[in-house]
């Protein structure tokens, strides 16, 4: 039979893995946005070189 500590021991011991359950899904949550928004800048940036790439070829094609 258990004791109330030990029933209360339990209880706390059961609260703290639901919050480090919870606490992993966040973390892994934010990695994933700022996985997402690092992937996001560098298709920017590629997107960018590239309008700079046809800028300079048009203005190629109007010189010659």
């Amino acid at each position: 039979m258990e004791s109330p500590q030990e029933r209360a021991y339990r209880s706390a011991y059961r609260k703290v893995e639901a919050l480090q359950i919870e606490l992993a899904r966040h973390v892994y949550s934010i990695q994933r946005r700022q996985d997402a928004e690092r992937k996001l800048q560098e298709a920017m940036a590629v997107l960018d070189r590239t309008r700079t790439e046809v800028i300079k070829l048009r203005n190629l094609q109007r010189s010659s």
